[in-house]
């Protein structure tokens, strides 16, 4: 058969030179037929062998042979497939199922394995989380992978150890252990056998899916993990029960909370005031994500509210329509208190042609110090206080009707109650209060409402306690209420009862108040927000009680899903009952082996006493292909068997022809591996997901218009400019101060530096609350460059009054810019007056002897007096700070008593791209300059607005409350004071930002004044206040853009995405990298023609040396162990080869043969046939580049 190729003439020219030396060789044995040439061979006496009967695998063919009896076969068996290690395997499923069940229940229960402290979770975490199941479940499979080849490869045994034999494709030409792993339980349950189906099934779930699938059971995932903590409560209710300075403080906070869109206080909510608490000590889990729950007491108020019973009393006073005057009163059946009104304005300010329906007003118990009524009159006299108010709301629509009245009698009951609260961690923000128990009413001696109740029905402090400063009134609504304004017939409601103002922020349609229930309702949330801030802003104190708590924070926890647990028990379930079958299945089975037939030797040894047997594999050797195998050995009708005896095997028809498997091994390998990998996509993590987004610029960068602050009282539009618009006066400060004391945010687009330019998202693009997007914008900062300035001191006269006044005049002058522009200039007159301890208005306390302090911020004029250079002037902010005495006679003042420091600070302004980063409520997470060098301040110009009318304006909101030019004109505008208590808005921000009073202590003296330091936080304050007014006043300063320029943006999204470790990349890299180098080698250097197949059955094994003398040299050790026999090959000191031989029939074959007995392939066939061109042409280059 091979001799027609190219090589065999030469081959077999060569090996038939060698026959005469065959017969000079020593006798080895006695002669044997077998070819025409008798050959003998050296007897060599094997080592002893067990007393057992003679084994070996044999064939005949014929027909009707009796069935062989007496089938006593002994059954090696490898360890593992003996019960030792199969129950093993089978306990270690169970206890893998058990383990997943209870992390699973530990999981559940405490809802975390572990989790990650400070950044991430530690290297050992990472390697338990994310490693150990799949060590485990290597180690497994591994475990399992040795039962499944031993049962794979000792299946042709049990099969010929049958008693009837088998047939060839059932025994000697299987090849299970080669084929493809998916498809052997398909196959073996085809042909009935059970045991390969069990095991192969068992590992194809192993491998396939339990592997792959164990990398999501233990799942790591950002979660909210609770730790158990001490805390502490830090502070305590203090029962205030005089008026303090800043008693109004609070109602800033409200407003800013009402209208401005502010969060409420610190651990507070709208509902409720708890007080704070903290960990005990330092926390380790990073504060940014962390949720504290504390068991704390809760503050809050409720209203009783009922309708008041209604009178109507006719008067004998005549109106100008001809009816008689109409009071009401309004009596409450619970306290037997009643109230006469003497009737409900219609018109404004008595003038018949402004007709306003509606008229509303609070009455409270005590009179505040505004309000016109109060309830505590002879027919209200109470013994104790009753805590209540009278609301009044009237609509009458036209002079001729009986006006809708809707009036509600209110009782303020004010409890605290234990209650387990949830806060932010880092912004302090309530998240959740739950009460616990009953609650209870606030005692007198712990909290005195007094004060709360006269600042909100109409109230306020005198002057000496708050030196006319910032906190000597509530704020006023008008400016947010137009809609009820121009409604309204009481003007003044604002300054009687601005708790409306509250109630209007949440509706202002009035028709709706005049239905009882939503009345009520709403002012039980007005006050309940007031409640609040009071609690949170006046009436802590400082306190250290420890309480129990919890630490909740968001972190990588390592959890085990419900989903994957049911699914691995299940297939690892699936598992345990497949190895009891392969179990119960091998042990009942038989493989007539004495000893592991896993080399080539044990086979050999089995056939070589059966001639008859190899002559069926005469046909064949090293070169047949697979197909010539399974026709060859498929020809006859025979079946194989292992027999013990002496006697013949039984012969039986086998019709159907042998199939084999090809499947390279490639290609299992390479779909294996994919399997595998397909395991890390259910390996979940959270990334930040950064997705293309469209953005635009909601307004046209140019200013078109200028805010106009409302005076006290000013809710006319029509006194606005036309250039302006109205604006609530002190907004930006209410808004400020709410910052600093509460921590509520600043509006939208805005930092305490900068403000940017709207980014509108397009509509198109979906996003959650906890997205964050990117874009560039314009941002503008403002900021102060300041330098000392030396101020004359003069003494005059003032004669603008009734009685002449004696006044110092201060003349401060400075140019408009640095040592350039027009001269600014203004005479700071104060009157000597206002230092005394004994007269008003000063707000020094009568017969006060001792230091007093001053600060004034004039605004300068232009010495040309022209509108345009008034108009530069009027940007600069002076600053004086001074120190005096206070004088009894005006007359005893002495100049040298009054000493001052003086600077002057001139607005800069800063226009520049940024990338910002903002969440969905438009605050700005981030903001990082552009390299952009475009000149961005033209453009913000190129409107209505120059840049001496915007400093301008920020410079009228930073001393929003200055007197009027009336009180300037009169010398009176500035104020003394023996104290530190602010007495504008700007000493008070100044306060906050430099955390201190020191520079506004009176006993301070003016030397240990530090201007340099005063306008560094004077340029703070600036910058805040500009960013705030154009934060709130955007939209009207800045006209709408109607062409937006679209341009790229990015969203942030927090998202669920498969991950990579960089480290382990790199090592699979690397190990893939060095697999793809050797397997790549492996298929260019492999000798791939010298095998038509894989010897990966017993025939293929066979047919290899079924001809060859080798098998004389294990003849006889079929029942030795394999190191009996490979001593008894050592011996024989053989050596063996694999190459072109001629056997004993003469035929030239390709095979196994001793040495030299064969030839071997040239180095030049070899490379050949392995490599082909392209290997050859590989080989020389890198044997040249190696040399």
């Amino acid at each position: 058969m091979y001799a027609r190729s190219k090589v065999g003439a030469r081959v077999l020219h060569q090996l038939l030179s060698w026959v005469p030396a065959w017969h000079r060789l020593k006798p080895l044995r006695q002669q044997e037929p077998g070819g025409p040439a008798q050959r003998v061979v050296k007897v060599v006496k094997p080592l002893p062998r067990p007393p057992l009967q003679k084994w070996s695998l044999k064939n005949l063919s014929g027909f009707g042979a009796t069935r062989i009896e007496n089938h006593e076969i002994p059954s090696w068996k490898p360890f593992t497939l003996r019960i030792p290690y199969l129950i093993f395997l089978i306990i270690l499923t169970v206890l893998f199922i058990v383990a997943i069940e209870l992390l699973f229940r530990k999981s559940q229960r405490d809802g975390t394995l572990t989790f990650a402290v400070g950044d991430g979770l530690n290297g050992w975490q990472i390697f338990v989380s994310q490693y150990m199941g799949t060590v485990a479940s290597v180690i497994f499979a591994i475990l399992l992978s040795l039962v499944d080849l031993d049962a794979k490869r000792l299946e042709p045994w049990f099969e010929l150890s049958k008693p009837e034999g088998a047939a060839a494709k059932n025994s000697i030409l299987l090849c299970y252990p080669f084929d493809f792993l998916a498809f052997v339980p398909f196959k073996a349950a085809k042909r009935g056998h059970w045991s390969v189906f069990y095991i192969g099934t068992a590992t194809v779930l192993v491998f396939w899916f339990i592997t792959p699938l164990q990398s999501s059971l233990i799942a790591t995932v950002q979660q909210q993990v609770v730790i158990p903590s001490l805390f502490r409560v830090t502070q305590k209710l203090q029962k205030i029960s005089s008026e303090r300075a800043d008693i109004t403080s609070f109602t800033y906070t409200a407003y800013s909370i009402s209208w401005l869109n502010a969060t409420p206080p610190a651990y507070s909510t709208k509902q409720e005031a708890t007080l704070p608490f903290e960990p005990l000590s330092s926390s380790e889990f990073g504060i940014g994500t962390q949720l504290w729950t504390g068991n704390t007491t809760a503050y809050y108020v409720d209203l009783e509210c009922n309708e008041a019973t209604q009178n109507r009393i006719v008067t004998d006073y005549i109106l100008p329509n001809g009816k008689n005057k109409t009071t009401m009163l309004f009596h409450d059946r619970e306290t037997n208190c009643t109230f006469q009104h003497d009737g409900f304005l219609t018109s404004l300010n008595g003038d018949a042609s402004i007709w306003r329906p509606y008229y509303a007003q609070l009455i409270g118990y005590k009179p505040g110090a505004n309000s016109n009524y109060y309830l505590n009159t002879s027919t209200c006299q109470l013994d104790v206080d009753p805590h209540m108010f009278l609301l009044i709301v009237s609509y009458q629509e036209s002079i001729n009707d009986t006006a809708t009245v809707d009036a509600i009698y209110c009782k303020l009951r004010y409890q605290s109650s234990a209650a387990e609260t949830v806060v932010d961690a880092d912004s302090k923000l309530v998240h959740n209060v739950t009460y616990l128990g009953t609650p209870k009413d606030l005692t007198i001696d712990q909290f005195d409402a007094s004060l709360f109740e006269t600042v909100l029905s109409g109230g306020g402090v005198g002057i000496r306690q708050n030196n006319g400063g910032p906190f000597s009134s509530v704020p006023f609504h008008s400016a947010k209420t137009r809609e009820v304004n121009a409604m309204l017939a009481n003007s003044d409601w604002d300054f009687e009862s601005s708790v409306l103002g509250y109630m209007f922020a949440i509706d202002s349609d009035l028709r709706k108040y005049l239905k009882t229930d939503f009345l009520a309702s709403t002012i039980t949330k007005a006050y309940k927000l007031l409640f609040t801030t009071y609690v949170s802003t006046q009436l802590m104190v400082p306190n250290d009680v420890p309480t129990q708590g919890e630490i909740l924070f968001s972190t990588d926890t390592v959890v085990v899903p419900e989903v994957f647990t049911r699914i691995l028990e299940g297939l690892l379930g699936a598992v345990v009952v497949l190895l009891v079958c392969f179990l119960v299945s091998s042990t009942r089975r038989r493989t007539g082996l004495a000893y592991d037939p896993a080399s080539l030797a044990g086979t050999m040894a089995l056939v070589a006493n059966e001639p008859r047997l190899l002559e069926k594999f005469k046909p064949l050797d090293g070169t047949s292909t697979s197909e010539e195998v399974n026709q060859t050995l498929s020809r006859e009708s025979v079946r194989f068997k292992l027999d013990s005896q002496r006697g013949h095997y039984q012969l039986s028809t086998s019709p159907n022809p042998i199939h084999t498997t090809t499947q390279s091994t490639a290609t299992a390998l390479s779909t294996n591996v994919l399997a595998i990998a397909f395991g890390a996509l259910f390996d979940p993590a959270t990334v930040l997901l950064f997705r293309p987004s469209a953005a635009t610029n909601s307004f046209d960068i140019s200013l078109q218009a200028l805010p106009f602050p409302f005076d006290h009282g000013l809710s006319n539009d029509s006194l606005v400019p036309k250039d302006r618009f109205a604006v609530g006066r002190h907004d930006h400060y209410y808004t400020l101060y709410a910052n600093f004391t509460s921590g509520t945010p600043l509006p939208a687009w805005t930092t305490p530096e900068q403000f940017f330019f709207p980014i509108r998202v397009s509509g198109d693009q979906k996003s959650n609350s906890s997205d964050l997007f990117q874009a560039e914008t314009v941002g503008l900062s403002a900021s102060l460059a300041c330098e000392a300035i030396e101020v004359p001191m003069s003494l005059g006269n003032n004669t603008l009054r009734s009685t002449v006044q004696s006044i110092v005049k201060l003349l401060v002058k400075a140019t408009a810019f640095e040592n350039s522009g027009p001269t600014c200039e203004l005479s700071t007159n104060f009157q000597i007056q206002q230092a005394s301890n004994i007269d008003f208005p000063g707000n020094i306390n009568l017969g006060y002897t001792g230091p007093l302090s001053m600060e004034a911020y004039p605004k300068l004029q232009a010495t040309s007096n022209t509108t345009n250079e008034n108009g530069i002037c009027g940007g600069l902010v002076p600053v004086i700070f001074s120190r005096t005495h206070t004088v009894k006679d005006t007359s005893l003042f002495r100049p040298s008593s009054f000493e001052y420091k003086a600077i002057v600070c001139r607005p800069r302004l800063n226009v520049s791209r940024y990338d910002i980063t903002f969440d969905a409520s438009h605050q700005i997470v981030s903001a990082k300059p552009t390299n952009s060098t475009a000149d961005e301040t033209k453009q913000l110009f190129s409107g209505r607005v120059s840049e001496t009318q915007l400093w301008g304006n920020v410079r009228a909101f930073l001393q929003s409350d200055s007197r009027s030019q009336a009180s300037i004109d009169a010398d009176d505008w500035l104020t003394f004071s023996n104290n530190s208590l602010p007495t504008e808005w700007i000493d008070a921000i100044l306060q906050k930002i430099s955390n201190s009073t020191t520079a506004f202590e009176p006993r301070t003296p003016i030397q240990d004044i530090n201007m340099e330091a005063i306008g560094e936080d004077l340029s703070k304050a600036y910058g805040r206040v500009f960013a705030v007014i154009l934060g709130l006043y955007h939209e009207q300063m800045f006209a709408q853009d109607n062409t937006p320029v679209q341009q790229q943006a990015a969203t942030i999204t927090p998202n669920l995405r498969v991950q990579m470790s960089s480290a382990m990349f790199s090592l699979v890299i690397v190990l893939l990298s060095w697999y793809l180098m050797l397997a790549v080698y492996f298929y260019l250097f492999r000798v791939a023609r010298l095998f038509q197949r894989l010897p990966t059955s017993l025939a293929s094994e066979i047919q290899l040396f079924h001809k060859s003398s080798v098998l004389d040299d294990v003849r006889g050790t079929e029942l030795l162990t394999s190191q009996q026999r490979k001593a008894h090959l050592s011996r024989l000191n053989q050596r063996y080869g694999y190459g072109h031989f001629i056997g004993r029939d003469n035929v030239l074959r390709v095979g196994i043969e001793r040495e030299p007995l064969l030839s071997h392939p040239t180095e030049e066939e070899v490379r050949n046939n392995g490599l082909g061109r392209i290997g050859l042409k590989i080989e020389k280059l890198i044997s040249k580049l190696s040399k």
